[in-house]
């Protein structure tokens, strides 16, 4: 089983994920639960704006998944 997942993040102020939608499913459930159930337990970012006024941002990325 492989494929790629396309997933939004929604990031924090303190650059840890706090949302994880599938976009793009890879035809698998179990690939799509498991990257966002991965992005939001491994994902940390640098949080976008300022270090004096940091935002909360959405990313979009890909997942691929060899079989």
């Amino acid at each position: 089983m492989g494929g790629e997942v396309k997933f939004s993040l929604v990031i924090s102020k303190q650059g840890c994920p706090i949302k994880c939608n599938i976009v793009r499913s890879s035809g698998h459930k179990l690939l799509d639960e498991k990257t966002c159930e991965l992005m939001m337990q491994r994902a940390r970012f640098h949080p976008e704006g300022t270090p004096e006024n940091p935002v909360e941002t959405t990313i979009i990325k890909s997942m691929h998944w060899n079989p």
